[in-house]
């Protein structure tokens, strides 16, 4: 009877720290993807200059290459909706809509030319089904 006692105390100590650990995991995951987030939600409805637009385009397609992100036949990333995060502007010069791609192809010492110290406001976020950022859609607002 002792035996069995000490062999059941064990499995439940065995599933108590098992469970902890899941929670743990589970709570620094989102506290991971929460922190992340906040980086990209720091940008929505604010209006920033195209140099730090510059800054946000390099991180963003950091992050898709550092996560290995596939292109599809235009060169423009795939959503994943596990790690990817896309990216449109809306340049109201030509009213055209870029994938950040196409700057960032062209060289973003280009971007920067013409611009650096124009006005740009993200107006849109959209997240994935595991919560995370997975796409910023900004738009110029001034000349």
């Amino acid at each position: 009877m002792k035996k069995l006692f000490v062999f059941i105390l064990t499995l439940l100590t065995i599933l108590i720290i098992l469970i902890y650990a899941y929670f743990n995991t589970v709570k620094f995951e989102k506290n991971m993807i929460k922190q992340n987030n906040s980086e990209y939600e720091a940008y929505l409805n604010k209006r920033v200059l195209g140099a730090e637009v510059t800054s946000l385009v390099n991180k963003i397609i950091d992050n898709n290459e550092k996560n290995k992100v596939k292109k599809d036949e235009h060169g423009f990333y795939i959503e994943n909706n596990f790690n990817s995060i896309l990216m449109q502007i809306k340049i109201s010069d030509n009213d055209t809509l870029y994938n950040i791609e196409t700057f960032y192809d062209a060289g973003m010492l280009n971007f920067i030319k013409y611009y650096d110290s124009v006005l740009f406001e993200c107006k849109e976020i959209k997240y994935n089904s595991l919560g995370k950022v997975n796409y910023l859609f900004l738009e110029q607002v001034s000349t």
